[in-house]
């Protein structure tokens, strides 16, 4: 299924890079800027906050790379991934955010990734690397928004939809909101889950494989996003 422009237009930063680029959308003249920083989890919200850049007028920077959460929970070396190459693009994001002085970073991360340290809890360990987060963020923004985690698919939901009832597709579980104070935090959850959490979502193909949602089904959540960024005081 289609991923967000980032990855066309290579902002989604892959494996073995460290830096991203210009990674500028929305009114690119505007005084008013947000900063969308994280891994693919916070790339899967790119579609929605882009269309908002362009309606409200204003600039956008992308600043996500794959498997990168923005929480700094260490990750042990696996494959392509080295840990070494996430800790030098966070520090050179954090960098350039203290430059721009944002209006607002908006944050969100995959919370299902393996810990570096087995000698602590994984809520110790995810919590440790939030507060890594805030601090690194702190002076930078008045708004540190974090959208928790979306629902996490058991299954490749596109393949499971192609030659299965939808109803054998309907496994997708909630996320936990696992969110430290400090942080603006808004749930997704309730947006794509009622007593379960469908594969379809009023006609949406809610996921676009077994971790992210679709770019349709993020730009069908456009309002529900801006009217929790409204609340959050965003858009005075």
């Amino acid at each position: 299924m289609e991923k967000p422009d980032v990855y066309g237009d290579g902002c989604q930063v892959n494996y073995g890079e460290t830096k991203s680029g210009y990674c500028t959308y929305g009114d690119k003249e505007s005084s008013k800027t947000i900063v969308l920083y994280g891994d693919s989890h916070a790339a899967q919200w790119f579609p929605t906050l882009e269309k908002m850049a362009n309606e409200r007028g204003f600039k956008l920077v992308s600043l996500t790379k794959s498997a990168c959460p923005a929480v700094e929970a260490k990750r042990p070396d696996q494959g392509a991934f080295k840990q070494v190459h996430c800790t030098k693009w966070r520090e050179n994001s954090i960098k350039r955010i203290a430059q721009i002085q944002p209006l607002a970073v908006i944050t969100s991360s995959f919370q299902y990734f393996t810990p570096s340290n087995n000698k602590i809890t994984r809520a110790q360990w995810w919590n440790d690397g939030q507060r890594k987060l805030l601090k690194g963020l702190r002076g930078s923004t008045k708004n540190l928004i974090y959208i928790s985690d979306t629902p996490r698919p058991l299954r490749d939901i596109p393949n499971c939809l192609a030659s299965r009832d939808s109803k054998v597709c309907d496994s997708t579980e909630r996320s936990k909101v696992s969110v430290i104070r400090g942080f603006d935090v808004i749930n997704p959850n309730p947006w794509l889950c009622s007593s379960y959490c469908p594969a379809i979502v009023e006609g949406i193909v809610a996921y676009r494989d077994a971790s992210h949602i679709s770019v349709d089904m993020a730009l069908k959540l456009l309002p529900k996003l801006e009217a929790a960024l409204i609340a959050k005081g965003l858009f005075a």
